[in-house]
């Protein structure tokens, strides 16, 4: 039941966050009353707009109409309302943290295993992630799923000024050196030039992101010989240390062996994660073949009979090029 144009307003505004703007609406006026019933049925987006609203007038939604993200939004916030899952209640941004990683993998692992419904399902869950957080936010007033879709809604327009705007079309190549411009011009004003590479993305991907972001200002080799010397180097530095049998130290010249490594695929256009996913792949098919030749279990074997059965796994297995080309959006650092 509305009382006024003001309250029917409010309630239009609510109820548009669950329902689409034209979902059908009847608005009844008196009713049960002679001589005062009045009904009449309107875009969802319309019913403020009824002169006749008063203390007498009720509205009335049919069953449906929220599809698709509505209706996962009008779910989580159920589930999150007394009365609903205790266990979504209790969640907060950062005990979802790891969902968030582990839906982004596995929407990975689809798309790398070409299956489309396994996409279509993991997909939805990595919009679940989406939609908890910004049911979080929103009960804590700070921002909605709306404001959500609003930012990168403006950010996409703000950087694509070829499409939307004036400026003249632009190839791939120029499009990405103004995605760069754009971005630097929105955020990280006064920062570093490594400011806002997360920490927390895989280490292989934030350490060519970093190395890419320094390349921009001019620090990086004239050419890949360079990072190849510099790979030498570290090797080096690796063997003196594993010489003192210090863990720290060790550890240390690792992850710089690992950095210079990561600058060699940069410079060769290799995504080095992807590098890495393909070896572990190929890793696990072999040892697999390798336990199939021993009747399904090495255990025991020797090192020699171990690196025989490795020589034949390798041996039936078809070396498959693999293009680990970077994808665009880890060239031009997009977010």
């Amino acid at each position: 039941q509305v009382w006024s144009r003001q309250l029917a307003s409010d309630a239009k505004l609510s109820l548009m966050r669950w329902y689409g703007d034209d979902h059908p609406v009847t608005v009844l006026r008196g009713a049960g009353i002679p001589g005062q019933e009045q009904i009449e049925t309107v875009p969802l987006f319309e019913v403020d707009r009824l002169a006749w609203i008063d203390h007498l007038t009720s509205f009335y939604l049919p069953p449906g109409g929220r599809r698709g993200v509505r209706r996962l939004e009008a779910i989580m916030h159920r589930l999150r309302t007394p009365g609903g899952c205790p266990w979504d209640a209790e969640q907060t941004h950062q005990s979802l943290r790891r969902y968030c990683l582990e839906e982004a993998y596995e929407v990975v692992d689809a798309i790398d295993r070409n299956d489309d419904d396994a996409l279509e399902e993991e997909l939805g869950d990595l919009l679940l992630q989406v939609v908890f957080h910004s049911e979080l936010a929103a009960e804590d007033g700070r921002f909605d799923l709306h404001e959500v879709a609003d930012r990168i809604c403006d950010k996409l327009i703000a950087r694509h000024p070829h499409v939307f705007g004036s400026d003249e079309r632009l190839n791939a190549e120029d499009h990405l050196k103004r995605w760069e411009d754009l971005k630097a011009k929105e955020k990280h004003r006064g920062q570093g030039a490594l400011a806002g590479v997360p920490l927390a993305l895989p280490a292989l991907t934030a350490s060519e992101k970093l190395q890419s972001r320094a390349a921009r200002v001019g620090f990086e080799w004239p050419d890949w010989t360079g990072a190849r010397a510099k790979l030498a180097e570290e090797l080096t530095e690796l063997d003196e240390a594993l010489a003192t049998d210090k863990p720290e130290q060790i550890a240390h010249e690792i992850g710089d062996l690992l950095t210079a490594v990561v600058n060699i695929a940069r410079f060769k256009k290799i995504d080095p994660e992807q590098a890495l996913r393909d070896a572990s792949a190929r890793f696990q098919a072999r040892f697999g073949i390798m336990e199939s030749l021993s009747g399904g279990s090495v255990e025991g074997k020797s090192v020699d009979e171990l690196l025989g059965l490795w020589a034949r796994a390798k041996a039936t297995t078809t070396a498959a090029a693999t293009t680990c080309k970077l994808p665009t959006d880890s060239v031009s650092d997009q977010e």
